[in-house]
């Protein structure tokens, strides 16, 4: 089993020392784009969505690469926003993992583990720059406030801390790889019910964005839109009652291929 464990991380050793992809848009032009949809989708989101657009101009033009800063968003179940930061991610092509922290009671899946542990790896964000060959994904941290605390596991958020700042980022020593590895271009979002349970420090090392629910006429755009037209208007107002009483989008979409898949399926003669 150790010779398997060192094979593993000679490979993954080997994978990160080639070249990684820069995605994304490469001008202000193809910014302007890539908003101007996530805006189409998600209006009611304008102010956060304003704010990250603004970033990705910036950096597309200081720095030549599309990097967003460390970002929590704030808002009510359903309202959408970690949807625009995985669409964010696929529509920029630069590839999205998304770690759900509520399951979360330890550091490992950000930081890695100490190789000479049995059950050792190098963490989620090194394992995804890997697989993808993307050098600047988008990763969400989705209900970081829900992460387990206590124990030998330490706190995932406390652990974070060094990875959001890029001058630690870029040379963060992986307890895995034994070596140093460059992290400071990856664009970490963290999605949030509660601010307030979040430690102060990593307060102070991200944007505070917050994100409303969609009502009225919006609501029933998203509604039509995600459930296809032609939808029965029954259907409709009832998905509109329910993201009302507070289910999220995830729960639409799940009822979007239910929909789909009865009106494609046989029917009874």
């Amino acid at each position: 089993r150790r010779n398997e464990k060192a094979e593993e991380r000679i490979g993954l050793r080997e994978k990160l020392s080639t070249p990684k992809h820069m995605a994304g848009p490469q001008n202000r032009h193809a910014c302007d784009e890539l908003f101007a949809q996530l805006y189409a989708e998600s209006p009611w989101l304008s102010t956060p969505l304003t704010y990250l657009w603004r970033a990705a101009v910036y950096n597309v033009e200081q720095r030549s690469e599309f990097w967003m800063p460390p970002t929590v968003l704030v808002g009510p179940p359903g309202c959408g926003k970690t949807h625009i930061a995985e669409r964010m991610g696929a529509l920029s092509g630069c590839t999205t993992l998304r770690l759900d922290m509520s399951s979360v009671n330890a550091t490992f899946s950000l930081t890695g583990s100490e190789f000479t542990w049995s059950s050792s790896d190098a963490g989620r964000p090194i394992e995804h720059i890997a697989e993808s060959g993307v050098a600047n994904p988008v990763i969400i941290l989705d209900e970081l406030e829900k992460r387990g605390v206590g124990g030998s596991g330490g706190d995932a958020a406390t652990a974070l801390l060094p990875l959001l700042q890029p001058n630690t980022a870029a040379a963060f020593q992986s307890p895995y790889l034994g070596a140093q590895i460059d992290l400071s271009r990856i664009s970490w979002i963290i999605s949030v019910n509660d601010v307030e349970r979040l430690p102060k420090p990593l307060i102070d090392r991200t944007q505070i964005l917050h994100c409303v629910a969609p009502t009225g006429a919006h609501l029933r755009q998203l509604v039509v839109r995600i459930l296809g037209k032609g939808v029965d208007p029954e259907v409709v107002d009832l998905a509109i009652s329910g993201m009302e009483a507070g289910r999220s989008l995830r729960w639409l979409q799940r009822i979007a291929v239910q929909v789909k898949a009865i009106s494609e399926g046989p029917t009874l003669q």
